[in-house]
């Protein structure tokens, strides 16, 4: 309160927001007197760099790209360079550089593995400065167009490993390089880099953080933004009589500040409520509050070279080489409660149970366990994996426990039902090989132990019975999709399940089994803010031993994973009890209309509960279920169900978030029609 009062007093800047979208805006640069580009990262859509014009106000599209870290509008020419993610293969991605030429509409790649960010243009428009990086170290390291060329401009251990660079700016003249240095004492501080002496002089020395420097058109001032108030604002320094002007005067933070060509109007990145958007002022507007050139040269500014302790060289830097373990780092990273219970047609199903996974700093190693109880039956079922990461492909085993209940179906002498529930212990081992980002393929031997559990001794009508399921399965996963900060559910794109699983007595089976699957799942982002619509289509064929005819179950609230490749696969069709309709064949499809209802965003004091988003959807389902031939003429009764479900996500104990789920479904000409079901488990 005290620091708002202050700069309340002293009166406020009053910049012109430009993109009023909120996000993360960064990294502004002019490419003439009224038109800057801008980075921005949406939470609500792909990153993109957008083309502001400060005389007409129009905001468009310049580039979608990936996450962006810097860019450069290159001066005399068409291109502009700047840093994005590079996933050259699905185990790293790193920083690189990219040229886009704007009279072609072509994007080239410039460098490949250097880990470079927040490039800044030198004069000639031939090469630009980066930052780069290996393990701890930075350094400047300069970029050539034609060829991509990387030449460092100075040696890494310069600094040793406590200094670290970022947003350098070339000076018009093309001799210094301003950079903002993170350093030995704690502070960032603004240094210039004389390219012809390779030596640091120190501007700043004040204990804010001093960071995002840029030079004006005439080399004489540079502009950078401090924190020396307590708040992020915008200074400029003349470089000749060391004079420094507060050039912003905001209450919650100004940052990457950037003026025109003719030094008429400052471009930055205002902090609000809503994120970080663009802004402009007119810099005859500007705060203007100066500081005696006095006050700086004994508190602020410092001419000469780097302090000795900044000096000093990797060699001298005590470092234990030993062998790599994973232990320190794999141990479990969460513990999330998982609870579901629903009510299907007056009868109550509940499970609780808790599941967690771990793996280690570099991603070889990965594990998961997840335990559950059901209370109507008393059975405690779960499932444990591990996959090793290392090569390709990827190795995979695992182990499960799960209770499939089939409903009243065994009938006794007197020809009433009973419940029957099959257990199914299972053990599976396999690889999967990743092409691309979005495609894999799987190769999994599989072996099920499934064990009867009924009341009924002698069931009259034919059921499964004891036994042992053992064979290969093998299969293709595509998933493309889209999610963003404040997205509700997957968006853009799809997610495809082609598979196979074949039981046979050669490979041990007491029973023979083959059943396909496939599975298309489409997420369309509509265009008010994250509604998406979902559609799904799944299908699947069994075929093999009478006793085992019918391993196609459909119904329930929750999908099991339909790449796990078990001999009994099951859809959901929500309002009806799980394993409720039976056969050979089955064909279900759902349309879900997911909208957001409240971005709550907050908190209970401060209490370890954060309230994030409460969203809603409309679906309606369908499924045919059959055995043996289809009669297109007559099909036979198509089994629907339509409803609506509320999703609550919430933040526990600052580490782990999850999701309450409540939904209603309305079976028509069903006898009891009306299902409820709610679930705690993790996020979409």
């Amino acid at each position: 309160m005290e620091t708002y009062d202050r700069l309340n007093a002293l009166g406020l800047t009053d910049p012109q927001i430009r993109t009023e979208n909120g996000g993360l805006h960064a990294r502004p640069a002019w490419i003439d007197n009224e038109t800057f580009l801008v980075e921005e990262r949406s939470q609500d859509r792909k990153p993109r760099i957008l083309s502001v014009n400060t005389a007409t106000s129009r905001v468009r599209t310049f580039l979608r790209t990936e996450r962006l870290a810097g860019l450069a509008a290159m001066p005399g020419s068409s291109s502009v360079v700047f840093s994005q993610i590079a996933e050259d293969d699905p185990y790293s991605d790193t920083y690189d550089l990219f040229v886009y030429n704007t009279e072609t509409g072509r994007k080239r790649r410039l460098t490949k593995g250097e880990r470079l960010r927040d490039p800044a243009p030198f004069p000639d428009g031939g090469s630009v400065v980066a930052v780069a990086q290996e393990y701890s170290k930075t350094w400047l390291a300069r970029v050539w167009l034609e060829d991509g060329r990387v030449e460092p401009l100075m040696n890494p251990d310069a600094f040793g490993f406590d200094a670290q660079f970022s947003e350098p700016s070339v000076s018009p003249d093309g001799k210094s390089i301003a950079v903002s240095i993170w350093h030995d004492d704690g502070n960032r501080d603004i240094f210039l880099y004389a390219l012809d002496e390779r030596r640091f002089h120190r501007l700043t020395a004040d204990p804010g953080q001093d960071q995002d420097p840029n030079y004006s058109a005439d080399g004489r001032t540079l502009y950078f933004v401090s924190d020396r108030t307590g708040v992020s604002n915008v200074y400029a320094l003349n470089l000749a009589s060391r004079e420094l002007t507060q050039v912003t005067n905001v209450l919650t933070g100004a940052f990457w500040p950037t003026p025109n060509p003719d030094e008429t109007s400052l471009a930055f990145i205002h902090y609000a409520a809503r994120g970080y958007d663009a802004a402009t002022l007119p810099l005859a507007r500007s705060f203007g509050k100066h500081f005696p050139p006095e006050t700086i040269a004994e508190n602020a500014v410092v001419t000469g070279p780097v302090t000795a302790a900044m000096n000093k060289k990797s060699g001298e830097l005590a470092a234990e080489e030993r062998k790599y373990s994973a232990w320190p780092t794999i141990l479990p990273s969460y513990w999330n409660p998982v609870y579901s219970t629903s009510v299907i047609q007056g009868e109550q199903v509940s499970a609780l149970g808790i599941q967690t996974s771990g793996y280690d700093s570099v991603y070889r190693h990965a594990w998961s366990l997840l335990v559950t109880h059901r209370f109507d039956r008393g059975f405690t079922g779960g499932a444990v994996s591990y996959a090793y990461n290392r090569f390709k492909p990827a190795l995979r085993v695992s182990a499960s426990r799960v209770g499939l209940d089939y409903g009243n179906i065994a009938e006794d002498p007197t020809g009433n039902t009973h419940a029957f529930f099959l257990k199914r212990n299972a053990f599976a081992g396999g690889a999967s090989w990743p092409v691309t980002d979005h495609l894999s393929f799987f190769g999994n031997f599989v072996a099920q132990r499934f064990i009867a559990d009924t009341t009924v001794d002698a069931p009259r009508n034919h059921l499964p019975e004891d036994g042992w399921f053992m064979g290969p399965r093998v299969g293709a996963v595509f998933v493309n999709t889209e999610s963003y900060a404040m997205s509700i559910a997957p968006e853009n794109g799809g997610a495809y399940v082609l598979s196979a699983a074949f039981d046979n007595s050669a490979f041990g089976s007491d029973y023979d089994m083959a059943v396909g699957l496939a599975s298309a799942e489409q997420w369309i982002s509509l265009p008010w803010y994250n509604n998406v619509l979902d559609l799904q289509l799944k299908g699947a064929f069994a075929q093999g031993d009478d006793l085992y005819r019918t391993p196609v179950r459909v119904g329930g609230f929750v999908q099991e994973d339909l790449t796990a490749q078990t001999s009994t696969n099951s859809f959901a069709l929500r309002g009806y009890e799980s394993g409720a309709l039976l056969g050979e064949r089955a064909v279900v499809g759902s349309a879900d209309y997911r909208t957001p209802i409240w971005y709550q965003q907050r908190g209970l004091g401060t209490w370890p509960i954060f309230f994030d988003t409460l969203s809603a959807s409309i679906f309606a389902d369908a499924a045919k279920v059959w055995s043996g031939e289809l009669d297109l003429e007559d099909p036979g009764r198509i089994w629907e169900s339509y409803g609506l479900e509320l999703y609550q996500s919430l933040g526990v104990g600052y580490y782990f978030g999850f999701t309450l789920r409540y939904a209603f479904a309305f079976t028509p000409g069903f006898d009891d029609p009306d299902s409820h079901f709610i679930a705690a488990g993790a996020l979409f």
